[in-house]
């Protein structure tokens, strides 16, 4: 029997050569309109494209441009560590 990997989704296998502030807003809009809403929390790790600083514990400074994404999809950023 062969096993396949259900993730990441065929729409977004290759799609983004490299880690954007653009591809993170679209790979966002594609994945709340591939499951039909967004998430209420979403858990995220220090990437350079969101995070302008990382203070103590789970607390972070989110750029403007990932918090207004966020703002705009009613999503709370959450730091994974």
């Amino acid at each position: 029997m062969r096993w396949k990997s259900s993730w990441p989704p065929a729409w977004a296998k290759g799609r983004y050569p490299r880690e954007t502030q653009e591809m993170v807003f679209d790979a966002h809009d594609r994945a709340f309109a591939f499951f039909g809403d967004a998430c209420a929390r979403g858990i995220y790790d220090n990437m350079s494209t969101a995070v302008d600083a990382i203070l103590v514990g789970k607390e972070r400074r989110f750029n403007r441009g990932f918090q207004r994404m966020c703002s705009h999809h009613l999503v709370e950023p959450t730091a994974w560590a």
